[in-house]
C-alpha cells in the first residue's frame, strides 16, 4: 500500500493518514504520508524538529480523507 501511494501520481498523498500505537508512551499516534522521509524496513518519520524510525509492522490503520481503507485485524488497543 505504501508503494502504491508513493509511486501512483494519480493519488493525492495529502489525503492519507497512518496510525500506530507508541509502545513506550502507551498511546495512539498518527502521521501523514508527507511526514515520511525515508522508506526502508523502517519508515523514517519527521515530527516537528525530531525524526524517528517506525517498523512497517507497527502500522495498524490507514485512512484516506478520514475514511478507513486498511486496518490490521488486531487493530489499535483501547486503553
Amino acid at each position: 500500500m505504501l508503494n502504491r501511494i508513493r509511486f501512483d501520481n494519480n493519488l493525492n498523498k495529502e489525503e492519507y493518514m497512518f496510525f500506530y500505537e507508541d509502545r513506550i508512551l502507551k498511546s495512539k499516534k498518527s502521521f501523514k504520508f508527507r511526514d515520511i522521509k525515508d522508506f526502508n524496513a523502517f519508515l523514517t518519520i519527521k515530527a516537528g524538529n525530531k525524526a524517528f524510525e517506525l517498523p512497517l509492522h507497527r502500522i495498524r490503520k490507514v485512512t484516506r480523507n478520514n475514511k478507513l481503507i486498511w486496518e490490521r485485524k488486531n487493530g489499535l488497543q483501547k486503553h
